[in-house]
């Protein structure tokens, strides 16, 4: 049934895509790069909680991930000013 659904949204978004945007090699490479880096991040929380303990590597994952993103936001800010 999961494989039905996720056929039919692939579906559903290759009718606004157009192949001459993006290679399929590319796309495979970033969905693999993705994958390594989806994995590597749970293979750090889970060494970073079995050594700090719950609360403090979420407080941590948190901190550094909000001083990653924060030059992104503050670039954008203002779109968010009413």
């Amino acid at each position: 049934m999961i494989i039905k659904i996720m056929a039919l949204f692939y579906l559903s978004l290759n009718l606004h895509y157009n192949n001459s945007d993006m290679p399929d090699k590319y796309v495979i490479l970033f969905a693999l790069g993705a994958m390594v880096c989806w994995g590597c991040g749970d293979f750090f929380i889970q060494k970073m909680t079995k050594r700090m303990g719950n609360f403090a590597a979420l407080a941590w994952i948190n901190f550094i991930g909000c001083l990653v993103l924060l030059p992104l936001a503050l670039k954008d800010f203002y779109l968010i000013q009413g």
